[in-house]
């Protein structure tokens, strides 16, 4: 039960890591907008 714990938690940081490099492209594309 341990082990299924800490792959949810890396994959939650995975996710999270992968949202944060589309908002900066997201941000790069879109200019000054936002």
């Amino acid at each position: 039960k341990v082990e299924e714990k800490e792959r949810k938690d890396e994959e939650k940081e995975v996710e999270e890591e992968e949202e944060e490099e589309e908002e900066e492209q997201k941000g790069i594309e879109g200019g000054d907008i936002g």
